[in-house]
C-alpha cells in the first residue's frame, strides 16, 4: 500500500501511481495556475435554484425556437432569429 505522502508527491510529478489508473496531467496543473474558477456559494436551497434556473433557461430556449421555426417560414433567418430573441433576456431575467 502506497502512503498518501507518497501519493501526492507522485502526483505532483505526473508520474502514475503503481496499480491506481489515476494520474494528474500537466495539462490540469497548467489550467489550475492560469485560469480563475468560479466555485458557487454553497446555501440551503441552491439545489433548488439550479433546477429553477434551468427549468426557466429551457423554457425560453423552447419557446424562442418555435417563434423562430414559425417565423422562418415568411421571412429571412437573420429577421427571424432578431424577432425570436427580441426581450428574451429581458423576460428571462424578471421570471
Amino acid at each position: 500500500m502506497i502512503s498518501v505522502t507518497r501519493r501526492i508527491y507522485l502526483i505532483s510529478l505526473n508520474l502514475p501511481i503503481k496499480g491506481s489508473s489515476f494520474t494528474f496531467p500537466l495539462t490540469s496543473r497548467i489550467m489550475q495556475k492560469e485560469y480563475q474558477f468560479y466555485i458557487p456559494p454553497l446555501f440551503d436551497g441552491i439545489d433548488e435554484l439550479q433546477n429553477e434556473f434551468e427549468v426557466k433557461l429551457k423554457d425560453t430556449a423552447v419557446q424562442s425556437r418555435k417563434t423562430y421555426i414559425d417565423l422562418i417560414k415568411d421571412t429571412n433567418s437573420t429577421a427571424a432569429y432578431e424577432a425570436a430573441s427580441n426581450g428574451k433576456y429581458q423576460d428571462f431575467i424578471s421570471k
